[in-house]
């Protein structure tokens, strides 16, 4: 078996896997034509910096003060 060769986590075989278009993410996705299932070996995670962490919280207070909810989102 070869180094990068994916194997099907339904049906074990690694021969018939096809690339099948990537996840929001960027991970890639495969598809068995064996047993036609769609999957991703490798999935990557969403990661914010906190920089944009903490920009997202502030458009969201700000959102909520201008809707007069006087919340904050934090948990301060």
């Amino acid at each position: 078996m070869k180094m990068n060769e994916v194997k099907c986590p339904k049906c074990g075989r690694a021969d018939k896997q096809n690339k099948k278009g990537f996840t929001a993410v960027g991970s890639q996705r495969y598809f068995c034509n064996a047993c036609h299932y769609k999957y991703t070996p490798e999935r990557k995670k969403w990661v914010y910096t906190e920089e944009q962490r903490n920009q997202a919280l502030q458009a969201a207070d700000a959102r909520l003060l201008r809707q007069g909810c006087g919340k904050s989102v934090r948990n301060e």
